[in-house]
């Protein structure tokens, strides 16, 4: 999937796949979702989301709204932020270790 957004091309094809995420809805549930987080060989990060039509990832159709795929461009805090809400911990320590301290 290929996307340009403010002059720069975010590519999957191109880009490291670092993180993914998989709802606890099984696949058949409306509101059932993955998401795949992504670096840029230049440090830039992005998000690959899919789900149903009550995930995250809707779009309008018609009268109602359906499941879609999207890419988004996100920032490095956003990232790291995902991070924590996908208890995806050993790559927020390995990703954004400068940003963690001790309690």
């Amino acid at each position: 999937m290929k996307r340009i957004f403010e002059g720069k091309v975010y590519d999957t094809e191109k880009a490291e796949e670092i993180g993914e995420y998989t709802s606890i809805h099984p696949v058949t549930d409306f509101r059932w979702y993955e998401e795949h987080l992504y670096k840029t060989r230049k440090g830039n990060y992005f998000m690959v989301g899919e789900g149903g039509p009550k995930s995250p990832y809707t779009t309008p159709v018609g009268n109602g709204i359906s499941g879609d795929k999207k890419l988004i461009p996100i920032t490095e805090e956003e990232a790291f932020e995902w991070c924590e809400r996908t208890e995806n911990y050993d790559l927020a320590e390995k990703e954004f270790g400068d940003m963690i301290e001790d309690a």
